[in-house]
């Protein structure tokens, strides 16, 4: 019942998406209009997105299966792609470097402006270090305690060997 109420949710919003491409006269796709109407209802939590995201990940899931119709329909004008291929394959490749190189661009710029506002961890000092190493208090967890066993280990099976 769970699915059918989430599946209701998107189909409803995508009748929107395309009552609105019908009622407006602009060159803008009524899928488009459903994401944004879907996207504004998700911001201001008109939907939750425990309403939805059940059908979204089922929807996402299957998303590779959805492009196979269209990609064969392609063939059905190969006689029209042959004769610009090149330009075709120019065209997704850089187009395919620019988007790579943006996203990569903003989500640097992104972790650097998070970095900024993290709040800076206080180091440790180092009068505190030297103070735990003249102790002889082992700073960390590999150093002094398993050390010190497995050198006095080393030492007694020495020992009772040389006994011996």
């Amino acid at each position: 019942m769970k699915y059918l109420f989430q599946f209701t949710i998107i189909g409803v919003i995508t009748a929107i998406g395309e009552l609105l491409n019908l009622l407006l006269p602009l060159p803008i796709p009524a899928s488009i209009y459903g994401l944004v109407i879907l996207f504004v209802a998700l911001c201001t939590k008109i939907i939750r997105l425990d309403q939805v995201e059940h059908a979204a990940d089922f929807f996402l899931a299957i998303m590779p299966i959805l492009f196979v119709p269209p990609t064969v329909n392609l063939m059905n004008y190969w006689g029209i792609l042959k004769n610009n291929l090149i330009g075709l394959l120019i065209t997704c490749i850089l187009s395919t470097m620019a988007v790579m190189g943006l996203t990569g661009t903003i989500a640097q710029t992104i972790m650097k402006r998070q970095r900024a506002k993290a709040p800076q961890e206080p180091e440790f000092p180092q009068d505190a270090i030297s103070a735990m190493e003249e102790a002889q208090v082992p700073v960390l967890e590999s150093e002094g305690v398993y050390e010190e066993e497995r050198i006095h280990g080393d030492q007694e099976t020495k020992e009772a060997a040389s006994n011996e």
